[in-house]
């Protein structure tokens, strides 16, 4: 049979096969009814029309399913760059800082000043420009002044030169100082007689010397030394005459966390009061050991001296020094003992005392023991301070009296056998920029000698502090504040107490123009009466002004 024929077969068929079929038709149980006729149900299907009930049926979520594919166009560029594969943390580039010029320094100075007391005052200060390698100047300074008394006036005059060249692998310096001080010995006991003509005393001394040293260089494993000698001479108006030749010697090495090294001092002296002469020579060597790790310092060593000259002694002392950090980095526990020989020298003696008679007696003391333990460090950027106790015991402690037949004079004398020496240093620092700046130092002793009632003319409390403060970038402020305790002397075997006192400087200065500036100071501002010696009153207030230039 042909296809043709085969599907119109298949199509009637089908119709024929459907004749019997009811659309929807649902069969029912038909009833009579009590009239007799038949009932029958229909169910009429229509389009789903949903209403507000049937909202629960609805998706929570919507089909996206037949969404339309959305597929953007891409454009690609390939970028001519290397790809970094380091993940480590990229160090910053800081944005360099426009070169500056450095500001234009005045190296040289006059000032001039005068005031009540017959004050006068002249400094002048000559330096050579900016240099990293070399540097020479010269100072020169003068101030005087006369109180009320007969001859109570001075003169002190100091002139300064210097010099210093920093080579590939070693530094030269040299300096020369000479000191004047012209005065009399205007003290006498008021109730016996005033002292109407009083004796000049002057004061000369002369110190040269010359400097080398290993420049430094962080890493060195070599050895770092230096070289220095410096010469003295001294003379006084009572014919004494010192003359000292000093030659120090430094080596170190340093190796990972140790150091060692030894210094060495070789000091001779020659003294001349009147027809006499002494020689009085020392010796010394500081062999040392030191240990630093972890902000701890530890350091070992003697202090070797040989005295020869007019005595021959040998002494061995030691020096022991630890710091530890106790809190952080900020403030270190440190500790120690020492022992070392101090040379009782004519010259150090006389600026000390400018009233000293002639034929004096020198005598060297030892220092046997100096026990310490305290604290330093830092209260922030500003504040540092150091405090700490201590206990000497001090052979031959030298001390000054009055002459017993001239008032105005006073000799040497030396607490014959040990004296011990118990006391407190505190010093504190702080510098605020460049607006403030104080320095302080306060020092408490009590003595216990062994033949001497008291420690003559030694006070039992000093306090000294100086200030400074930048109001503005014309006018400045300086203060000093100077407390020296009671102290004693000796008169005829008898103590004489000499009370304590205060004494009160302040100053101000001005920049009037770029190079022109003035000044005011008042010394003693409380016109404080007191003694330092018996017998020689201080001045009183001072008040003297100026103008400086600088170029």
């Amino acid at each position: 049979m042909k296809p043709t024929y085969k599907l119109l077969v298949f199509f009637f068929g089908s119709l024929l096969g459907t004749a019997n079929l009811l659309a929807q038709d649902k069969a029912v149980d038909k009833k009579p009814e009590a009239s007799g006729t038949l009932s029958e149900e229909i169910e009429v299907v229509r389009p789903y029309k949903p209403v507000l009930a049937n909202a629960a049926k609805i998706r929570r979520n919507p089909d996206l399913t037949t969404a339309p594919v959305f597929k953007p166009v891409l454009s690609y560029q390939i970028l001519d760059r290397k790809l970094e594969l380091n993940t480590d943390i990229r160090q910053l580039q800081y944005q360099q800082m426009a070169e500056q010029k450095p500001p234009s320094l005045s190296n040289n100075y006059l000032k001039f000043g005068a005031g009540t007391l017959k004050t006068g005052l002249a400094e002048l200060y000559l330096n050579t420009k900016r240099n990293e390698n070399s540097q020479v100047g010269i100072a020169l300074t003068h101030f005087s002044a006369q109180d009320i008394l007969p001859k109570q006036q001075f003169a002190k005059q100091q002139f300064s030169a210097f010099g210093k060249n920093i080579g590939v692998k070693y530094v030269i310096s040299g300096t020369a100082n000479y000191n004047h001080l012209g005065t009399y010995f205007y003290g006498k006991d008021p109730i016996v007689l005033l002292n109407p003509n009083p004796a000049k005393q002057t004061l000369n001394a002369l110190q040269l010397q010359a400097e080398l040293a290993k420049r430094f260089v962080e890493g060195d494993l070599k050895w770092t030394y230096g070289l220095s000698i410096q010469a003295d001479m001294f003379n006084n108006a009572t014919q004494g005459k010192e003359n000292n030749m000093r030659i120090h010697t430094a080596a170190s090495k340093t190796v990972k966390n140790f150091s060692f090294g030894i210094r060495t001092k070789l000091d001779l002296s020659s003294i001349k009061q009147g027809s006499s002469t002494l020689a009085n020579n020392l010796f010394k060597a500081n062999p040392y050991a030191s240990y630093s790790k972890a902000d701890v310092n530890l350091s070992v060593g003697l202090n070797i001296a040989q005295e020869f000259g007019q005595i021959s002694r040998l002494s061995t002392l030691p020096s022991v020094e630890i710091s530890a950090p106790l809190s952080g980095k900020d403030v270190f526990f440190i500790a120690g003992l020492k022992g070392d020989v101090v040379k009782t020298s004519l010259f150090e003696s006389s600026f000390i005392n400018p009233y000293l008679g002639g034929n004096q007696t020198i005598v060297n003391s030892i220092t046997k023991s100096d026990i310490f333990a305290g604290l330093s460090g830092n209260f922030g950027p500003s504040v540092g301070f150091k405090a700490k106790g201590f206990f000497k015991r001090i052979s031959n402690l030298p001390l000054f009296i009055n002459t017993s037949t001239d008032l105005s004079t006073f000799n040497l004398i030396y607490d014959a056998g040990t004296s011990n020496l118990t006391g407190v240093n505190i010093d504190l620092h702080i510098q605020v920029s460049d607006v403030f700046s104080l320095e302080s130092r306060l020092e408490s002793v009590t003595y216990k000698l062994a033949t001497e009632t008291k420690a003559w003319f030694r006070p039992n409390f000093t306090l000294n502090t100086e200030a400074r403060a930048q109001l503005n970038s014309k006018m400045a402020l300086s203060a000093s504040l100077n407390y020296r305790g009671q102290s004693f002397a000796k008169l005829v075997n008898q103590p004489v107490a000499i009370k304590g006192y205060l004494n009160m400087d302040l100053g101000t200065s001005y920049q009037v123009a770029k190079k022109w500036s003035a000044f005011v100071q008042a010394a003693n501002l409380l016109d404080t009466k007191y003694q330092q010696y018996l017998y020689y009153n201080g001045f009183g207030r001072q008040i003297f002004g100026g103008i400086s230039y600088s170029f």
